[in-house]
């Protein structure tokens, strides 16, 4: 019996012996990291800018280094972050 096309890995189950199963829970992590990836760059660059470190948004921009830079600037500049910034709406 074939086993179900679970996310076109299929070949890779069949590959590495693995049931199709594991690769339907790998798939539903994997989605799982990049949303947590996504919300981590957006904090960071959300930051960045609001204190106005040009070079730090660029890096985080550009530098794909899943979430380690953006992990080392959230942790590195989060005291900076409590001085109030007078916002006009």
């Amino acid at each position: 019996m074939a086993s179900p096309n679970v996310l076109g890995l299929t070949w890779l189950a069949q590959y590495f012996n693995v049931p199709a199963q594991y690769f339907a829970l790998f798939g539903v992590l994997f989605y799982l990291f990049i949303a947590t990836l996504l919300l981590l760059k957006g904090l960071a660059l959300w930051r960045a800018a609001r204190m106005e470190k040009k070079v730090w948004f660029w890096c985080i921009l550009i530098i794909n280094t899943m979430g380690i830079l953006d992990i080392i600037f959230l942790l590195t500049h989060r005291e900076e972050n409590n001085t109030s910034m007078d916002v006009k709406f």
